[in-house]
């Protein structure tokens, strides 16, 4: 037990937190003093209890004072929260050292130490509420003493851990754990983090205005935002909730939350463990999920589940209580499926595989992988046991095992052909679903974007070299002819998987399929530029050469290789002096992502084609815009038809008595709102086109 000194504990100032001069507070008057004793409070000395002018004694009952306290005031009113009606003042509580604001409630707080408590707060059947004299909450500077809170995300190894803190990005937890081998890098963003402490002589707990923490067992070194309320917490420890007014945090029944910062808008509830952790807004975790060294972009959605040593990017859904996740980078805008096991990453002698999945990775259920394995953008891998790592370069594919054979076989472009009614509808979701107030990572939500367009790029060469191989020539696919393409028996690629030969179905039809999405998004990208600034300058931008060819996904918003280099150099030079300074340059590169996505768009397409920019014509760039129209056609119709078998398969007929009970129960066909969105987006794009080509053959 360690004994401290009276003066330690009393002679340092907190007000450096606060926007009150100290000299508004004032000693209690002797009357008060008495009308506090008789109320059954006690106070080791009443001379360090300092309270303002509208000081009303008589809100204070049975509770002890140790230590500095300070007190603004408390009106008697009473307050209700969720059907309780509770009375403003201290109850039935033990306080030492804090700072309390206007009409608080404490109420059965058993003991509360080191705290601001900001006005219009209730505090009610707590057992502990303490804060250290440096505490961190959650954040991974050093601030007098050697240990620091890591996050080891996407290796078990901790080769790639990062240093959390209020505010980090996904972009910032890839760009810091993704180029390891630059080790001023690594540097540099240690030090920009450790600047960001402001080094107090000694750190307070916080709780922000209109908090609620009520029916919690112990709070320690924890710091909330305004508008967050507590029900039920088990042990919330080394603890930031940001919390706003427009988007308030909870976090609910026995949740245990170690070493972690929480985002805006969070729900947290039913039973989670999470250990260092961060989660970005609008996240949930619930039903008991466990997540440690695990940091969760927006827009999420975790329950019943295990996830490990992740890092994962926005707009991911796992939520079965017999899947889990060890040891990868998501890149959003994923769902796993109920007994998915990504985790067998004990392949060698040490726990170091990892896994790493584009954007829209959906394994199936019951499905099983090995480490180390990549996968392209858009993976859906059916159900199975994986035996063998994976390097998937095609996107959009159906990855499954032959069921006879048990042979790994690979369906490129499914998506489009199969699959278009779910891989339209998710684009709108994503969008439908931000509910983030302040969008501080920018998201690419689209399925058509530079990361796409160069696998699918990459896919073409693949899946013409393996045709090569095997027929000694290159196919000619005329991806304007819209009839069944014929298909080679078998084409096989080796590099896919180790020891193994992979089966790619169908591919000249995924040429083809790669083909006309090239083509498409194009042609969306030109329409949008000639929507928003005329025709004038069209041809040029046939000519714009872009000035990288390789796209990474930074949490969510894709950057270009020349912009994420120069990003690294600045921030290794010094110019990018801190993490809001990083946070400015992703918004600058976004504004100019717009430009640089369409003049991707466009060489990808001239890439394509065989072209240059001197072959390019106005009549050549109607043609594109023109074929686009009975592109959008198809993919309507192929929406359609991916969500027609819903209804006319008789096999998922067979649950409902007649087909009046089915429509009840699904909807209507017919009046299906996406799909009838989508007949209208149609019309407009259709309608679009047709007025910028009259004008351009004018």
């Amino acid at each position: 037990m360690t004994v401290i000194p009276a003066e330690k504990m009393i002679n340092f100032d907190w007000f450096d937190h606060l926007s009150t001069p100290k000299n508004e507070y004032r000693n209690l008057t002797a009357k008060e003093i008495d009308a506090l004793e008789k109320n059954r409070n006690y106070a080791d000395n009443w001379k360090y209890f300092f309270v303002k002018e509208n000081f009303n004694p008589h809100l204070i009952k049975n509770s002890e004072f140790n230590g500095p306290v300070y007190i603004s005031g408390f009106e008697k009113k009473r307050i209700e929260i969720n059907g309780l009606r509770l009375q403003t003042g201290i109850y039935n509580s033990t306080i030492s050292h804090a700072i309390i604001g206007n009409n608080v409630v404490l109420k059965n707080v058993h003991y509360l130490y080191n705290y601001i408590i900001e006005d219009d707060s209730i505090l009610l059947n707590i057992d502990e509420i303490t804060c250290s004299e440096n505490a961190t909450f959650g954040n991974g500077y050093r601030k007098g003493t050697k240990e620091r809170t890591v996050l080891k995300l996407a290796n078990e190894n901790g080769g790639r851990q990062i240093l959390p803190f209020e505010n980090i990005l996904p972009a910032d937890a890839f760009l810091w754990s993704c180029f390891r081998e630059d080790a001023l890098l690594l540097k540099s963003l240690t030090d920009l983090t450790d600047k960001m402490d402001s080094y107090r002589e000694r750190t307070i707990g916080f709780i922000g205005k209109n908090g609620i923490i009520k029916n919690s067992r112990k709070l320690e070194d924890f710091k909330s935002g305004p508008f967050v309320e507590i029900d039920g917490a088990n042990h919330l420890k080394n603890i930031t909730v940001q919390s706003s007014k427009e988007e308030p945090t909870y976090i609910g029944d026995s949740s245990e939350l170690i070493n972690g910062i929480v985002g805006f808008s969070n729900k947290i509830l039913h039973g989670p463990t999470c250990i260092n952790f961060v989660t970005g807004r609008n996240v949930k975790i619930e039903l008991g999920a466990r997540i440690v060294h695990t940091l969760v972009g927006s827009n999420s959605t975790i329950a019943c589940c295990e996830v490990l040593n992740n890092l994962i990017f926005p707009f991911h859904e796992q939520h079965h209580n017999n899947s889990f996740l060890i040891a990868s980078t998501i890149s959003g805008q994923s769902n796993i499926a109920a007994g998915a096991t990504i985790g067998s990453n004990h392949n060698s002698r040490a726990a170091d595989g990892e896994i790493f999945a584009g954007r829209g990775f959906w394994p199936g259920l019951n499905s099983s992988y090995k480490h180390n394995s990549v996968f392209a953008a858009f993976s859906l891998i059916a159900k199975g046991s994986y035996e063998t790592e994976l390097n998937v370069r095609l996107p959009f594919s159906l990855i499954s095992k032959n069921t006879f054979s048990g042979k790994l076989q690979i369906l490129p472009a499914f998506w489009f052909r199969y699959n278009m009614y779910a891989l339209a509808r998710n684009t709108w979701k994503f969008r439908d679903r931000d509910e983030r107030i302040i969008k501080e990572q920018n998201i690419e939500t689209d399925f058509l974007a530079p990361d796409t367009a160069q696998e699918m790029l990459s896919g073409i060469n693949i899946i013409e070299q393996a045709i090569k191989e095997k027929t000694g020539s290159v196919p000619f696919v005329d991806e304007k002819d819209f009839t069944e393409k014929s298909e080679l028996s078998e084409v096989y690629l080796t590099d896919m998987a180790p020891k193994e030969k992979v089966l790619i179905i169908k591919p000249v039809q995924a040429i083809w399929l790669y083909k006309l999405m090239i083509s498409y998004f194009a042609a969306k990208e030109i329409l949008k530029y000639i929507q928003n600034s005329g025709n004038t300058g069209l041809l040029s931008l046939f000519k714009n050469e872009p000035e990288s060819t390789k796209w990474l996904n930074f949490g969510g918003q894709l950057i270009a290789e020349k912009e994420y280099g120069e990003l690294i150099k600045d921030i290794k030079k010094n110019e990018l002096d801190s993490w809001k300074s990083i946070h400015d340059r992703y918004n600058e590169l976004w504004q100019k992502y717009e430009g640089q996505k369409r003049d991707f768009a466009i060489q990808c397409w001239l890439k394509k084609e065989g072209k240059s920019a001197k072959d390019i014509s106005k009549k050549e760039v109607c043609d594109l815009l023109i074929f686009s129209v009975k592109i959008d056609k198809l993919l309507l119709n192929w929406t359609k038809e991916s969500r027609l078998k819903d209804y006319s398969s008789p096999f998922r007929q067979t649950t409902y008595r007649n087909k009046e009970e089915m429509n009840a129960v699904l909807g209507k066909y017919k009046e299906n709102p996406f799909i009838l969105k989508m007949e209208k987006e149609h019309y407009k794009f259709t309608k679009a086109i047709e007025t910028i080509v009259s004008q351009l053959a004018t």
